[in-house]
């Protein structure tokens, strides 16, 4: 029997865990954001078992109660007929790890130092890159619910192919694309604030949901390579199966790739690109297939914002899914290179970086081999037309600066990554 909900707390004193559940729900016409954690404790008190329910709005300051029991047993039936009803109210349950917070950088010698104090260039770059990751992660998702896992982010990854699917179809129906929305705002948690912006949530558009893929890869990046916050700088690095080697400054590859930075920077754009460092990538994924029609290739830089570069390294460049076409690439779904330095970096900037940031942005070989010039949009395109290997997008006309695409994976491999500062 269960003495008291609300029953005083202070003198439970926890001392295990038998089993925890979070369950989330999103109705974007209800304007309903909630979420319901469930936990059996046991610990030393009168009754030794409690059944404790913390719940709210998301982003808002939550309500807390027990129940307690004098058996197992009993708590255990407490929480299953609490779990029930809320699965059937539409609750999902969300599968976290640890809480999201602040990167911790530890070193060999187990203590903490800020990013900036590591001498190890390498070791510095991922935990710079892991800051960035992690705390677009935090402004993203401000919830009480946690880290949210690969199996979660999955399911997320799952929904929005569902959305996708519709949109492709044309004219969908604002109650499917709806019903989808709530089941991704279900599923992957996300704060809508006291009242809810139907027509700023509702995933409608192919802008949308590329953002939420966005949103789900750098996930997946911080999830497949840091399991835990405790990890060092070392086991970070290796867990991305990459090989970068810092250049020193007084090399002649060095000086040559900082050259090339200042003189390719175009005359449309107001800023100046400062190199800071440059990694050599020796070794990658997708190095041992690069190119295997050995056509002529071009040496080309690639931007991205921050919070895509650990997703970057481990998986390399990829196509962009055929919902990009539909996002103002105007020769398709390809990979998009820049000659002029300034063009890439624009695609660099990420949110809310403060003016002092460093970027950072990839020189890539890239499989171009025979060229198809066009001087407008090309918005249909999935490969380069026979007997061609790669498109060229022409200034002029349409376009101010020239924008080389590719097709496939394998006609691009990262040879460079430039930290640069925006002067």
């Amino acid at each position: 029997m269960a003495t008291a909900v609300n029953a005083s707390y202070s003198n439970f004193q926890v001392q295990k865990v038998h089993r925890k559940d979070i369950l989330n729900y999103a109705s974007l016409g209800a304007n309903s954001n909630k979420f319901y954690i469930l936990e059996i404790q046991e610990g030393i008190g009168k009754e030794p078992f409690a059944v404790y329910c913390e719940y709210g709005r998301l982003g808002s300051n939550p309500q807390k109660k027990h129940r307690f029991f004098s058996s197992l047993y009993g708590a255990e039936r407490e929480y299953e007929k609490i779990k029930r009803s809320k699965e059937s109210k539409g609750y999902k349950v969300v599968d976290v790890q640890d809480q999201v917070g602040q990167v911790k950088v530890e070193v060999k010698d187990a203590r903490t130092k800020e990013v900036s104090q590591i001498k190890n260039k390498v070791h510095r770059l991922i935990g710079k890159l892991y800051q960035s990751a992690t705390s677009y992660l935090v402004s993203s998702i401000q919830t009480p619910l946690g880290k949210i896992s690969g199996t979660q982010v999955a399911k997320g990854l799952a929904v929005l192919k569902q959305i996708e699917e519709l949109l492709d179809k044309g004219n969908p129906s604002i109650h499917q694309v709806q019903r989808l929305s709530d089941e991704f705002y279900s599923v992957i948690p996300v704060p809508f604030g006291s009242r809810v912006d139907v027509k700023r949530f509702l995933i409608d558009d192919y802008v949308k949901l590329n953002d939420k893929k966005d949103l789900l890869g750098v996930m997946s990046s911080v999830v497949q390579a840091q399991d835990t916050l405790e990890k060092t700088l070392q086991e970070k690095y290796e867990s991305l199966n990459i090989k970068l080697k810092p250049l020193s400054s007084r090399t002649k590859e060095y000086k040559r790739l900082v050259e090339k930075v200042n003189n390719s920077h175009s005359s449309h754009h107001r800023f100046k690109v400062g190199v800071s460092e440059i990694f050599e990538v020796e070794d990658m994924v997708g190095h041992n297939e690069f190119n295997p029609y050995n056509v002529e290739t071009m040496e080309l830089f690639h931007g991205s914002r921050n919070e895509n570069i650990l997703s970057i390294m481990q998986s390399g460049l990829k196509i962009k899914p055929s919902s990009a076409v539909h996002t103002g690439s105007m020769f398709g779904s390809g990979i998009y290179f820049a000659s002029e330095v300034t063009k890439s970096a624009n695609y660099c900037w990420g949110f809310g970086n403060a003016s002092n940031d460093s970027y950072y942005m990839f020189i890539c070989e890239v499989a171009t081999g025979k060229i198809k010039d066009y001087d407008s949009a090309q918005s249909h395109l999935r490969s380069a037309p026979s007997p061609y290997n790669s498109v060229r997008g022409v200034k002029g006309r349409s376009l101010y600066h020239d924008e080389y695409i590719v097709y496939k994976d394998n006609q691009v491999k990262i040879k460079y990554i430039v930290e640069f500062k925006k002067n």
